[in-house]
């Protein structure tokens, strides 16, 4: 059974910031990057993507304190935005 394909389309900053994951953390999904800030995926690829996303949220996204820094939340915005049940 053949996955279908979604397209999501982003502000500019939200879309930089996916490039930036993808290209450190899974480069072989780049080409699902598209201009005009939109991501082209199988439906079946929004969990990974938001697994992707998490473990830069763990690594790069959280203060001293555990809490969230300005990177964390938008990292977290991006999440949302990959949710597999939207």
């Amino acid at each position: 059974m053949r996955s279908t394909s979604v397209t999501i389309r982003m502000s500019q900053p939200m879309f930089d910031l996916l490039r930036e994951v993808l290209e450190k953390r899974a480069p072989e999904l780049m080409p699902v990057l598209r201009e005009g800030s939109e991501v082209v995926i199988r439906q079946n690829q929004k969990r990974d993507i938001q697994e992707l996303i998490g473990d830069e949220l763990a690594e790069t996204g959280l203060g001293d304190n555990q809490e969230p820094n300005v990177r964390g939340l938008a990292l977290e915005t991006l999440i949302d935005v990959f949710n597999p049940y939207k």
